[in-house]
């Protein structure tokens, strides 16, 4: 019953449903694993063939729910590899080698083949979170957050201090002080930056970038001489944690606590 419950978010493979597609006959099927966390302090998941969605725990278990999609000629099923030693363990979506697919790039054996995870983790651990092309999302967390893709948009509710990575999606973060201070870094190439403070933020926000540029908060802006980037600083609260935000041409956003916080998936 828990699986299926989150069968509603994880989301179907575009052209699996759309007409013209290549491959017109696809298998959809369910994965999952759970793995003891007790003594582990880092965790890397990794998956290059579709979304992830990152949930907390109660406990110290890893549990990770799977929607596979592969086209009928496909024969590959996929696997969730986890390793663990010492105070790291790692979680990675991977497909066997197949002989017929010898030599073909993950670009097209990402239009043959889907997965999307949902992966409940204990709370307070260090998580780094990977695609290519597939969204991240994660909630309620009160670990550090690194989360990295190429092509998908992250969307990050976080209780501590985040390192998040996009070239060409967008960035959705909704940020709490971090206990203890420490410093955060949100950056992307073309993708925008949509960030959400809780009342009781206490950052030293520096921006750099050659998009638009929107606050809540009063804000300093210094053009770059000879460019089109220009500089920013927005001292929230008593400035405490540094938060650096980077994108060569998105427009970057400062929002004030709100109930919502809802930003446009990128145009790919």
């Amino acid at each position: 019953q828990f699986a299926f419950l989150l069968m509603g978010f994880l989301i179907a493979l575009p052209v699996a449903v759309g007409d013209g597609s290549p491959y017109p006959n696809w298998l959809i099927e369910r994965l999952e694993q759970s793995h003891d966390l007790t003594g582990i302090d880092y965790l890397r998941i990794e998956n290059k063939y579709g979304d992830m969605r990152v949930r907390v725990s109660d406990d110290d278990t890893l549990s990770i729910y799977g929607v596979s999609q592969r086209h009928d000629e496909d024969p590959v099923l996929p696997k969730l590899v986890f390793k663990s030693e010492g105070l790291v363990a790692s979680l990675v979506v991977a497909y066997p080698e197949n002989p017929a697919n010898s030599g073909a790039s993950l670009e097209a054996l990402q239009l043959r083949r889907r997965i999307d995870i949902a992966v409940f983790v204990p709370r307070d651990l260090k998580i780094n979170a990977q695609t290519t092309n597939g969204l991240i999302q994660v909630k309620g967390h009160q670990g550090f957050v690194e989360a990295t893709t190429q092509k998908g948009d992250i969307s990050v509710h976080s209780h501590h201090a985040v390192s998040l990575k996009s070239h060409a999606g967008n960035i959705s973060a909704i940020l709490r002080n971090p206990i203890p201070p420490q410093p955060s870094s949100i950056t992307t190439h073309t993708g925008r930056i949509h960030v959400l403070f809780m009342e009781d933020a206490s950052v030293l926000t520096e921006i750099t970038t050659a998009g638009a540029i929107t606050s809540d908060y009063s804000i300093d802006i210094t053009p770059f001489p000879g460019s089109h980037k220009k500089q920013a600083v927005a001292i929230l609260g008593e400035g405490g944690a540094n938060l650096h935000i980077a994108s060569e041409r998105g427009a970057i956003t400062l929002a004030r606590n709100s109930e919502m916080l809802q930003i446009k998936p990128a145009d790919h």
